[in-house]
């Protein structure tokens, strides 16, 4: 994550966990890194609806043709797709790979060096 922010990039979360949660976990692990944090409230549905992320990708001022949503579930890739984002799968998370592909995912991703090297150089 560090390594991200010092490139550059415009990091956000969003997690259907609740909001004061969501926060107090990013703030606690990394502290001063996320631009933006959203868990659930009532303001918006739960993901795969698009409206949580579309809302961050608003006020971080980054187009969703631009933009990655990195996640470990068959809803966090059907979340990039209804936002129309590049949904990338990470292994290490909550369902496996084959869940990640058949929700869309653009590609898989074994570590988190792996994940920067596709971040960085945008080779989705």
């Amino acid at each position: 994550v560090q390594r991200l922010k010092r490139a550059g990039f415009a990091l956000g979360g969003v997690t259907n966990k609740p909001d004061f949660r969501a926060r107090e976990i990013v703030g606690k692990f990394y502290p001063g890194l996320f631009d933006r944090v959203q868990g659930h409230t009532t303001e918006f549905p739960h993901k795969p609806d698009p409206a949580l992320t579309n809302d961050v990708l608003a006020s971080l001022g980054a187009p969703a043709q631009n933009s990655f949503f990195v996640g470990d579930s068959g809803v966090d890739m059907q979340t990039a797709r209804n936002a129309g984002l590049t949904g990338i799968g990470v292994l290490w998370g909550f369902r496996d790979g084959a869940e990640l592909s058949q929700n869309g995912a653009a590609a898989l991703v074994s570590t988190a060096q792996e994940l920067l090297d596709i971040l960085l150089h945008h080779t989705v």
